[in-house]
């Protein structure tokens, strides 16, 4: 008995939440017995392991009996104190011994750590709560630029780690940390020092090669160039492009950046992010240059950056 107790607590190694009401009824059933509990709350999937698992109204043999279950059935588990799985049964609170209850492998116990992806807080004090809606209980606040770590998201929730717990925050007032990244790689550094080649290039309509260029032809051809051939497309066609190319709200060197309006409605023309402020680009009446996003032109038709998947 004593290797089966030292087993079934080393089961609970893998507990993510704690349930504040099954805390408080762990109190007050404290109070009847001199012995001490280990109480923690599960996720997760659970079976009998047994046929004819009697199900009984409190934890111990000495209960009466509710009914039973057969193996492989599923059992919806909220507790484990001493050996006895809390769980509901046709409706009611029952017990089961944990010698004859197995937790079921899924998906999520499954994924190794390295996929899980860190966020940042663009809210000023953002509730952290027990489930995915504002309508489960608030265990906390995470606060503007704060990272947090994202297990999985579903109907605009994320699914988080919360101080060695599992918890949910709105995914409307997080981004992806890679978003606030400045690091710039070689691969981009390379990619600028290509692009910077060709300033003085006159600009030519469709223009596709160093003999002159437009200003989506000359992001296809220093992507083509750097290893990135997406295809030829005009602003539109990268802008809309989010298999490739995803939004961010603060640039970086090598990002494209987006402007709107300018001589057509809608997506009109793009660059590539050189630095803060400055970016190259091929202009209609200048060629391919570098510009400034503060320029009040730029500023009045600016309308996103757009990073290169890795």
């Amino acid at each position: 008995m004593k290797k089966k107790i030292i087993q079934s607590i080393a089961i609970i190694g893998s507990v993510s939440c704690i349930n504040s009401m099954d805390l408080l009824e762990a109190d007050a059933e404290s109070t009847n017995t001199s012995q001490p509990k280990v109480l923690v709350s599960y996720e997760g999937h659970y079976i009998s392991t047994g046929n004819g698992v009697r199900i009984r109204s409190g934890a111990g043999t000495n209960y009466s009996i509710l009914g039973s279950v057969n193996k492989n059935a599923k059992l919806d588990v909220k507790s484990f104190s001493n050996d006895w799985y809390k769980i509901i049964y046709k409706g009611r609170i029952g017990y089961i011994s944990g010698n004859y209850v197995q937790k079921q492998k899924n998906n999520e116990d499954e994924k190794p750590l390295i996929n899980r992806i860190n966020y940042i807080v663009t809210g000023n004090r953002v509730n952290i709560r027990t489930g995915g809606g504002t309508n489960y209980n608030i265990i906390g606040s995470a606060t503007k630029k704060q990272k947090v770590e994202v297990i999985s998201t579903s109907n605009g929730w994320h699914k988080i780690n919360y101080k060695g717990k599992i918890a949910y925050i709105s995914a409307v007032y997080t981004e992806k940390e890679s978003e606030h990244s400045t690091v710039t790689t070689s691969n981009e550094q390379n990619m600028i020092s290509f692009a910077k080649q060709f300033l003085g290039v006159p600009y030519k309509w469709a223009g596709v090669s160093p003999t002159g260029f437009d200003c989506s032809g000359f992001i296809y051809y220093v992507l083509k160039e750097n290893g990135m051939p997406y295809g030829r497309t005009n602003v539109s066609g990268y802008w809309y492009n989010n298999t490739s190319f995803q939004k961010v709200t603060n640039s970086k060197p090598g990002d494209l950046i987006f402007f709107q309006n300018t001589y057509t409605y809608g997506p009109s023309h793009i660059g590539i992010m050189l630095n803060k402020n400055e970016f190259i680009q091929a202009g209609s009446s200048t060629g391919v240059t570098i510009s400034n996003i503060n320029d009040s032109y730029w500023k009045k038709h600016f309308l996103g950056y757009k990073r290169i998947k890795s």
